[in-house]
């Protein structure tokens, strides 16, 4: 990956679709897991500190749940299912076919969709991640937490989307010619 780096930002057009998927799972899987683990710690607390002054609280910790169970369906799902598929299919080109992948890459995008709309309720409830004043010093990590585990999950789901799937499909028409 090194030759890629320019100035310690990685160039994803230059990543092999097989490095792209481990930069996704070592980067961004890694990220999502361990985000959800320290905010799952914290949202204990702040129903109990917070929930008297602020009940939305209540419901962004079970969106929250929600979106844990949806994201750890999802990771799994690309990590032991679609991403072990997608490189069987780089090394056996005669068998590389978009068509394998349209029913996985739908499931990814609906699954992104869902949970893009986890996230905006959540940014909704949460006035945008912007704690009153009156918020514990959990509820103001909790939304600073959630902030970045968004900008993280659009990064993730950008690189699938618009990186990795692209270069299955220029893969394919090179294959073609």
């Amino acid at each position: 990956m090194k030759s890629v780096e320019q100035g310690g930002v990685v160039n994803f057009n230059e990543l092999r679709a097989d490095k792209l998927i481990e930069y996704i799972i070592d980067t961004h899987h890694s990220y999502i897991k361990n985000a959800l683990s320290r905010f799952n710690v914290h949202s204990k607390t702040i129903v109990k500190v917070d929930l008297m002054i602020h009940p939305e609280v209540s419901l962004i910790n079970q969106l929250t749940q929600e979106l844990k169970e949806l994201l750890e369906q999802h990771l799994n799902f690309e990590k032991y299912i679609l991403f072990p598929y997608i490189k069987k299919l780089i090394v056996n080109t005669k068998e590389s076919s978009n068509y394998l992948l349209d029913s996985p890459i739908k499931k990814i995008r609906s699954e992104h969709l869902k949970i893009a709309a986890h996230l905006k309720q959540i940014r909704v409830l949460s006035n945008n991640y912007t704690p009153s004043v009156n918020s514990s010093p959990a509820l103001k990590l909790c939304y600073a937490q959630l902030f970045d585990l968004e900008q993280d999950i659009h990064k993730h789901a950008f690189l699938a989307e618009n990186v990795l799937f692209s270069k299955l499909s220029d893969l394919e028409k090179r294959k073609n010619k």
